[in-house]
């Protein structure tokens, strides 16, 4: 796991290729400590929704869309597959 906390966030990419979505970009703006804080959450938890290892829960999503107030949307979130 050591691999996993010296791992540079990528500007375009998360840690399995995919571009980083709205909603990264705008955590990275505003800080990982910062959010996690604000949200009540570790800030290796913030670090895993970076870089691709997990997502945060549908719970977090609210707060996070919340919190952006009017940055974020729930559309933000998801993926287009078209």
């Amino acid at each position: 796991l050591d691999i996993f906390r010296k791992t540079k966030i990528d500007e375009r990419k998360n840690f399995f290729g995919s571009k980083k979505m709205k909603w990264q970009k705008w955590i990275e703006q505003k800080g990982i400590n910062n959010v996690a804080k604000e949200l009540d959450v570790s800030r290796e938890a913030v670090r895993r929704w970076l870089i691709g290892l997990c997502e945060p829960s549908k719970r977090n999503i609210l707060r996070l869309v919340r919190l952006s107030k009017g940055d974020l949307t729930l559309n933000d979130f998801f993926e287009d597959k078209e």
